[in-house]
């Protein structure tokens, strides 16, 4: 009995501490009311420390604009105009000192913001509109079928694709 208290003690706590983390492959949502998401946390893994990743070899994670349209394509172009909506800040926000904003960038099809803390072993990522209303109003005002669909930035270690 009183492993199975420690157990499921341990379970609320780890459900506790990842709370406003982002993993590989987690996403922030846009579809949001707000004009800014909650600001995620990233604690980078052992291969930046140096688990298997060659020491000459820089790794930049990305966060990759991500439309689920299973009515059809979103283009490239509409991927851009919803991205020029958006501010992507990388680092905390502490007194005296902002977070970098990150640029939009092409990497083939894809719309993708280009981390700049490098070798931090932290990080903290948010994103808000530039013009201050809703974060899903500006994702419907540039893809007008998108009520309901599922829109985010897509965290993808060392940007591999």
């Amino acid at each position: 009995m009183k492993s199975l208290l420690l157990v499921f003690t341990l379970m609320i706590t780890t459900a506790y501490a990842q709370e406003g983390e982002l993993e590989d492959l987690g996403t922030i949502n846009l579809q949001l009311e707000e004009s800014s998401s909650e600001a995620m946390r990233v604690n980078y893994p052992g291969y930046r420390m140096g688990g298997g990743t060659p020491p000459g070899r820089v790794i930049t994670d990305c966060l990759l604009l991500d439309v689920q349209d299973s009515d059809g394509v979103v283009s490239l172009a509409t991927k851009r105009a919803l991205a020029n909506r958006l501010i992507v800040e990388d680092g905390f926000r502490l007194a005296g000192v902002t977070p970098d904003t990150l640029p939009a960038s092409v990497k083939g099809d894809k719309v993708i913001f280009r981390l700049t803390s490098g070798g931090s072993y932290v990080t903290q990522l948010s994103v808000r509109t530039k013009n201050g209303e809703s974060l899903k109003s500006n994702v419907t005002a540039t893809i007008p079928r998108a009520e309901g669909m599922p829109v985010g930035l897509v965290y993808v270690r060392s940007c591999r694709f």
